[in-house]
């Protein structure tokens, strides 16, 4: 079987929902060829969650295409960092280190990653540090390999909020503030010139009666 090579289909595990969204790119240009959502009970075992995405894939006529996992903002702690240092390896070194006093975990069941949002003259680089617990990570991989989905990519949803900004207003200038805001729960981000510069997320409960006021206290 030929693989389409221009369809991919993002994946977001969230504590409710696994959602789905099919991408296709005909004639250069994006189109969404469909959207999938199975409701998951809170703590699902891994059992579940196979199927369910399973489930939801069967009905985006999915055979092996690449998938992008979303990963939500609320599964990972996010930093803004400034290291002394403009060299890869040693902002890797510095980073690997400093993981452990954010999340309580040891430092090998840590995943960093990092963006560069700028250097300065005196050496330093200004950094926005993402860390995640490796067994979530491990996880994902997992299910979504049982599935033959064998080009996969991890992305952080925050990330994948400014990229379709980014794409939505290709010449917007400064800086913008977007929300991505569901029932259970809201996440925003603040790009300027094109880069993620801060991301945030937090529980939404729109059947409350206060959901606004909460709304409202964080943003």
């Amino acid at each position: 079987m030929s693989l389409n090579k221009n369809t991919v289909f993002i994946c977001q595990l969230n504590d409710d929902a696994i959602r789905i969204v099919k991408w296709r790119k005909d004639n250069f240009l994006p189109e969404l060829a469909g959207i999938e959502v199975e409701n998951i009970l809170p703590q699902a075992d891994d059992k579940n969650l196979l199927e369910k995405t399973a489930s939801a894939l069967k009905k985006l006529r999915f055979s092996g295409e690449r998938v992008i996992i979303s990963l939500p903002r609320s599964k990972a702690a996010c930093r803004y960092l400034k290291v002394p240092s403009k060299s890869p390896k040693e902002i890797e070194n510095i980073v690997s280190l400093q993981a452990s006093t954010y999340l309580p975990y040891p430092a090998g069941e840590l995943i960093t990653g990092y963006q560069i949002i700028s250097t300065d003259k005196q050496g330093y680089s200004h950094l926005n540090l993402i860390i995640v617990h490796r067994p979530l990570i491990e996880r994902h991989l997992k299910i979504f390999k049982e599935l033959k989905a064998n080009d996969l990519t991890i992305v952080l949803n925050s990330y994948g909020i400014n990229n379709l900004y980014n794409y939505v207003y290709p010449d917007a200038g400064g800086a913008a503030m977007v929300i991505d805001a569901d029932a259970s729960q809201a996440e925003w981000i603040v790009t300027d010139d094109k880069k993620l510069v801060f991301s945030r997320s937090f529980k939404l409960n729109y059947p409350e009666a206060n959901w606004q006021g909460l709304f409202i206290e964080e943003f």
